[in-house]
């Protein structure tokens, strides 16, 4: 079965708006089902939007995605 879920993102402006930062990010992402299908339905849906939304993503990117995938981790757990 395939669990595996792609996430694009390209009209940031339409689904955050509230975000200044729209226009400066585009994101991709392939998520692999290892979990299963609702551990890739779960991250494709929720890390995206944590990763824009973090306080410190055009200061410290790296530190964003960790601090992003760390907490959509524990909230899927």
């Amino acid at each position: 079965a395939q669990e595996d879920r792609v996430f694009q993102f390209v009209d940031a402006a339409r689904i955050l708006p509230e975000l200044d930062l729209a226009d400066s990010v585009l994101t991709w992402a392939v998520f692999d089902g290892h979990g299963g299908e609702s551990a890739a339905q779960y991250a494709c849906y929720q890390l995206p939007a944590a990763v824009l939304r973090h306080p410190l993503l055009l200061v410290d990117a790296r530190r964003a995605l960790r601090d992003a995938f760390r907490d959509v981790n524990q909230r899927f757990c």
